[in-house]
């Protein structure tokens, strides 16, 4: 057991496990270092203003932004979260833990969004198809102040993605 079980561990960072600061806007590799398909990793991470899953399908409203204006600090705002996990064949018949977190530029978690997941292996697919788990969420989140601001997409402790987004505040003047 980590010391930390709440802080997820960092998508890369140096040899001793310094996590790669909150600034960088990073992505992951789609191999892993001796270059094979990792059993688990995001298709995609957005950021939206709402989000749904129906019938397989991702349904987005005012999706991908990576600036919000608002008129007041602080603000609460609502805002949608979605995430594609891609399981490799190995790896199905697996139960997971999937944590989407939100939080600001020095680490504090503003929102959290937890479950599990398992995929089996459908009747008929290929031997060795990769399985897409899907998930939104909607919620309420109370930005403090302008400035970055981080959604992450954690399974089983380890981070796989995180998505940068700034928050400034609207200008207070009128534009005639």
């Amino acid at each position: 057991m980590r010391a930390n079980e709440r802080e997820p561990r960092a998508l890369e960072g140096d040899s001793a496990g310094t996590p790669v600061p909150y600034t960088a806007a990073l992505h992951p590799t789609h191999y892993d270092r001796n270059g094979r398909s990792p059993a688990l990793r995001i298709d995609y991470l957005i950021v939206a203003d709402a989000a749904q899953i129906a019938n397989n399908k991702l349904y987005v409203m005012g999706g991908g932004w990576n600036q919000l204006r608002v008129n007041t600090l602080p603000a609460d705002v609502n805002i949608g979260l979605a995430v594609g996990v891609r399981v490799d064949w190995n790896e199905t018949n697996v139960r997971r833990k999937l944590e989407l977190l939100v939080h600001d530029s020095d680490g504090k978690q503003l929102m959290r969004v937890e479950g599990q997941f398992e995929t089996g292996r459908p009747a008929g697919i290929p031997q060795g198809s990769s399985q897409l788990i899907q998930v939104a969420a909607n919620g309420r989140v109370q930005f403090p102040d302008v400035g970055s601001y981080l959604l992450l997409a954690v399974v089983d402790g380890d981070e796989l993605q995180r998505v940068p987004f700034y928050v400034s505040e609207a200008s207070k003047t009128a534009v005639v």
